[in-house]
């Protein structure tokens, strides 16, 4: 904080001060009128006629703050006396020489100041009349023009003191005339109606040109008839806006409602009217400023449309959703989460969290709260009380409710876990049931994750020479030679399910062939390959036998039948059920066939056959008469 310096001519700036005998008196009108005019004007909290002491600021009229003095070393004003024109700080947060001043950092916690010096008859600046606002802001040309204005007659009003009645009579009507040309520049530039009437409001005296832009009706029709204002309020309002008029007289007076222009377009106006009164408290006027708010009350009602849009979401969301407070009490919840804990939604506002959730997680609750309150995201599960007595498993997951920069309470979304809690203890079961059955099978069973072995069965490890918690973490390609790690991968590539066989190498190194088929599965909450591996060395050295039995009979067959073509006869083999086994190449001859024409017939549908073919009865027993002579031999292939 920068402390101002006093002005080269302080002790002549004081014996002037103390020459007016104004320091300690009591409140007067025509001060405080201008004051009052200030705060109506500039639309500001505090306005003040302050007189800069030895010591103090002295307030000869304040308006909005409640003190009648402060210490010079604080006092904007001793800075605004240094100055020749209006002294304006936009925002004490930006300027060094007041960011710490106590009355920024506290109550009345000033942002902005303006103060125009108020200098005596003889040049020295006693004082200002200042404007103060809790928020920061700039003045425009015409509102500097406009201080500069009220300044003026709150130093006339300084100086009039020892001035003679004429020349009080004089100052008077010129500061008025130029007061009021410069208000009136004022008024018809801003974006606002100004308008000033007689204390019936029967006689319109002034009203700016904006209410014809914002009212779209002459100012002249006004003039003529004061309260033809009222014509334009929207059909839903005039009964609201005639009652309130009564309260313009006793002021302050605010309303909003609606206008219809002669075009049909409707406009949101905020009007505000007060009492103007002289020295004795007699009302002489009335003033009043109106504003277009339209695009205000358009965006506010977006937003409450908003507000209701993210209300119908939030009331039909299936998670649960609430809202607490910085105390830690439900300012809302929506009805899925009522319905988690067994109430209505009603039930639940200024309700604790604490109530619905089991005893033995109140800590964690609490933990998570507090986390949330220090700007944390939180997310753990819980078991919530429903109004039943049972319990409900949960998800909450909760984040800070943030307001202006400031977190005043918690949000936090509710995910019912009834139905996963459900899905994992079947899993459970089903995998004990996995489980189970591979210890009980006779194949050995592997479940990996791209190649990682995560589990075994008993009957893997003996079949490879392991402990079953040495392969665990081993990479299932140890299990088969190079080779074969290739084929299975190509078999996986290719999709095929069917068993492939490879050859596994056991823990001593040695070798054996195995068939391996796999599958896709889940296991403890993610999807894993699942491999069933069988021992086939057996199941080879049958194999072999087999072939080479086949191979022996076929090489039998090959003998028979060379002898048979080689014979002169026609010949025919019969199975023991009389089904014609084989004929030789001398019967195909004779009756003209192919041997696969008469093969698997019974002989009785033979004979039907070969009738056909001959066209020859006599032929045909002769034939047969051979063939049925003939000895018979019995085959058992």
């Amino acid at each position: 904080m920068q402390v101002a310096p006093f002005p080269p001519n302080e002790s002549e700036r004081l014996l002037a001060l103390h020459h007016l005998e104004i320091l300690d008196t009591p409140p007067e009108e025509r001060f405080d009128r201008i004051t009052r005019l200030a705060l109506q004007l500039f639309q500001v909290p505090m306005a003040l006629v302050s007189l800069v002491d030895a010591n103090r600021q002295w307030f000869k009229s304040c308006q909005g703050l409640h003190a009648q003095e402060t210490d010079r070393s604080i006092s904007f004003c001793a800075h605004a006396i240094l100055q020749d024109d209006l002294l304006v700080i936009p925002d004490t947060h930006e300027d060094p020489r007041f960011a710490d001043n106590p009355v920024v950092t506290g109550e009345p916690h000033i942002r902005f100041y303006a103060g125009y010096p108020l200098r005596s008859a003889e040049g020295y600046s006693l004082g200002t009349l200042c404007i103060v606002d809790r928020k920061p802001r700039t003045l425009g040309a015409a509102e500097r023009q406009a201080m500069q204005d009220l300044a003026a007659l709150a130093e006339a009003e300084l100086n009039n003191i020892h001035l003679q009645q004429a020349l009080l009579v004089e100052q008077e009507r010129t500061a008025r005339l130029e007061s009021e040309a410069r208000f009136q520049l004022l008024a018809e530039n801003i974006d606002q109606v100004f308008w000033l009437s007689s204390p019936d409001m029967r006689r319109l005296d002034y009203v700016s040109p904006m209410y014809e832009k914002i009212w779209g009706r002459p100012r002249a029709s006004l003039y003529e008839q004061p309260a033809s204002f009222l014509d334009a309020i929207h059909p839903a309002d005039p009964a609201r806006v005639i009652a309130a008029q009564p309260l313009k007289q006793a002021g302050p007076y605010e309303q909003e409602y609606r206008i219809v222009k002669p075009d049909g377009t409707v406009r949101w106006v905020s009007a505000r009217a007060f009492p103007i009164r002289n020295q004795t408290g007699e009302v002489i006027h009335i003033a009043g400023i109106s504003e277009d708010i339209t695009a205000r009350k358009e965006a506010e009602q977006e937003a409450q449309a908003q507000l209701e849009f993210a209300h119908q979401i939030m009331n039909a969301m299936g998670q649960g959703l609430s809202v607490t407070n910085r105390a830690g009490y439900f300012d809302y919840v929506n009805p899925a989460y009522a319905q988690m804990v067994g109430h209505t939604p009603a039930e639940l506002i200024g309700r604790s969290p604490r109530e619905f959730v089991v005893a033995e997680e109140l800590a964690k609750l609490e933990e998570a709260r507090a986390r949330r309150l220090a700007g944390e995201q939180t997310s753990h599960e819980f078991r919530l009380k429903r109004a039943d007595g049972s319990a409900v498993y949960v998800l909450i997951t909760g984040v800070p409710r943030w307001r202006e920069g400031e977190i005043i309470g918690t949000i936090a979304v509710t995910t019912d876990l009834t139905e996963r809690k459900q899905a994992e203890e079947a899993l459970r079961e089903s995998e004990e049931r996995f489980r189970r059955l591979a210890a009980a099978t006779f194949e050995g069973i592997a479940i990996h994750d791209n190649g990682l072995i995560l589990d075994v069965n008993q009957e893997l490890s003996t079949m490879f020479g392991y402990e079953p918690a040495e392969l665990i973490g081993m990479n299932a390609a140890a299990l088969a030679t190079p080779q074969s790690r290739l084929l299975v991968l190509d078999h996986i590539r290719a999709g095929d399910e069917r068993p492939c066989e490879a050859v596994g190498v056991r823990k001593d190194g040695s070798t054996f062939p195995v068939a391996i088929s796999g599958k896709v599965l889940p296991h403890q909450g993610r999807m894993v390959s699942v491999a069933v591996l069988r021992d086939i060395t057996e199941q080879r050295g049958v194999k072999a036998e087999l072939e080479q039995q086949y191979w022996q009979a076929e090489y039998a067959r090959t003998e028979t039948r060379a002898i048979l073509d080689a014979v002169s006869e026609a010949i025919i083999l019969l199975t023991p059920e009389y089904r014609v086994h084989t004929v030789n190449q001398r019967f195909c001859d004779l009756f003209g066939i192919q041997a696969d024409e008469v093969l698997d017939r019974p002989l009785p549908e033979l004979r039907l056959f070969l009738e056909k073919v001959l066209e020859d009865p006599d032929a045909f027993r002769a034939l047969v008469a051979t063939t049925i002579a003939a000895p018979k031999t019995q085959f058992a292939d």
